[in-house]
């Protein structure tokens, strides 16, 4: 199989990765009219491509900083012999399909991830309490996740500094 080059901005990019269905409409990038919907039941959390991408197209550059940012936590609720229909079946695949924080601990936990996060170069950033109860279909509840972001913001305050910190610094970058 072979992957194309796709021409795009970075905010066609971030576009397309949003584009998630029933919610967002496809994104076609304006250079290769190529189109692209939300990869989030397939690859939601894809750290692991990026790092393989990244070493190709740069082998010979280190990683400074890796910021990976995701969308809160989800906690897959058990099924109840009542409730056990087919819908019910279906949103909570998807709900395990999109929990990216599984991904996210299997990177730090081996090889190059676990180099990268010792060595304060990768950081993750990813609510821990609340975002699961708001759905994307609830723009009414901002409110609900701007303070759920606080909070986790206020109680990861070091590991953000560090991150700053990593960004903003001027060394060579670590392998």
């Amino acid at each position: 199989m072979t992957e194309e080059n796709y021409e795009c901005f970075v905010w066609e990019a971030a576009r397309a990765t949003s584009a998630a269905p029933l919610f967002f409409e496809p994104t076609q990038l304006s250079a290769s009219r190529a189109t692209f919907v939300d990869g989030a039941v397939h690859l939601n959390n894809p750290i692991f491509k990026v790092i393989k991408e990244a070493k190709s197209l740069w082998p010979d550059v280190g990683f400074k900083s890796i910021v990976s940012i995701g969308t809160g936590w989800i906690d897959p609720k058990g099924f109840e012999l009542s409730q056990l229909k087919l819908h019910n079946v279906i949103k909570t695949c998807v709900e395990v399909a999109m929990n990216s924080h599984k991904e996210a601990q299997r990177f730090v936990e081996e090889g190059q991830g676990k180099e990268l996060s010792q060595a304060g170069v990768y950081f993750r950033f990813d609510v821990d309490r609340g975002n699961d109860t708001v759905s994307m279909d609830q723009w009414q509840k901002l409110d609900d996740v701007d303070a759920f972001t606080e909070a986790y913001l206020y109680r990861n305050g070091n590991e953000v500094e560090k991150c700053a910190r990593s960004i903003c610094e001027v060394e060579p970058a670590r392998r």
